[in-house]
């Protein structure tokens, strides 16, 4: 879903912060839930309906940190008049989403309405990460069949009391479809919760020089787990993200506060969701487990 990408990115924290929206340190991230064990979700199967409400604009872009980039109310209407659009009912997995010509050849503009669609039997990946200074509760969802675009972001409004959900987690989703600044995400509108525990998914083993770069083979990894082995940290930058040395690939902090990690240290692997801001994708372990010394 790349072109020619603009600086600004989804959910931008604040402009001296490495990551984008929802990424990037304590100082510019306020994670929903922490760890991995909060819930709150009722015994399964639960069907919840999500009314988007009215979105306010998303304004002008201040420098000051205050930025609040909720999509326009505009934007959340059904995708009619956008020759983008798939129609009512399209894509029906992640798969279609993520490789479509909407998504891989996206255009950098800062919201995209593609239109509605659903997902079945998708699984969590990760804790949850707070969306437009909360304004949005989201979390990665991933096909269980695996594989090169097989994940998605997937976002709740925090006006109609987003789930808790954890890794493991398998539902049935239904929203909107939008591209901000080359970011596939779905806001959610209606959402069933299958199944809990599901624990076969595997990482992808990549190699993080695909990640950096606008590498052409560095798309189809966006909002799936991977792995990157045989890694050494060449910095720690002030947020507490680490730099691998080699590729340059940035390992984000935005579940993982304090990776407890000095220049220099050596990793058999890491592994982490792969997101993309301000122009580039990001490793985001979920949890210290993800880094194997």
């Amino acid at each position: 879903m790349r072109a020619a990408l603009p600086l600004l990115l989804i959910l931008l924290p604040t402009p001296s912060c490495d990551s984008g929206r929802g990424g990037g340190g304590a100082s510019d991230t306020d994670t929903w839930l922490p760890g991995w064990d909060t819930r709150g979700v009722e015994d399964a199967p639960v069907d919840t309906t999500t009314d988007l409400g009215t979105l306010p604009d998303a304004g002008d872009i201040p420098g000051d940190g205050s930025l609040d980039l909720t999509p326009p109310e505009e934007i959340m209407a059904d995708g009619a008049g956008n020759p983008d659009s798939p129609g009512p009912g399209t894509p029906d997995s992640v798969y279609d989403l993520q490789d479509s010509d909407s998504s891989r050849t996206c255009t950098g503009e800062a919201f995209v309405n593609l239109g509605p669609v659903s997902f079945t039997d998708v699984v969590v990946t990760t804790p949850p990460m707070a969306i437009s200074n909360g304004k949005y509760r989201g979390y990665h969802v991933q096909e269980k069949g695996e594989g090169p675009w097989s994940g998605v972001l997937v976002l709740w409004s925090s006006e109609t009391t987003p789930p808790s959900l954890k890794p493991g987690d398998v539902l049935d989703v239904t929203g909107e479809w939008l591209e901000f600044y080359c970011l596939s995400e779905v806001v959610v509108t209606s959402w069933t919760l299958k199944a809990e525990g599901y624990a076969a998914l595997h990482a992808e083993p990549v190699d993080p020089a695909v990640l950096v770069g606008g590498h052409p083979d560095g798309e189809q990894w966006e909002g799936v787990l991977v792995s990157v082995s045989g890694v050494t940290v060449e910095t720690v930058d002030e947020f507490g993200n680490l730099v691998l040395a080699g590729s340059g690939l940035v390992v984000d902090n935005e579940f993982v506060p304090d990776f407890k990690v000095q220049a220099g240290s050596p990793f058999s692997s890491i592994t982490g969701v792969v997101y993309y801001s301000f122009d580039t994708f990001k490793l985001l372990p979920r949890s210290l487990d993800d880094l194997l010394k």
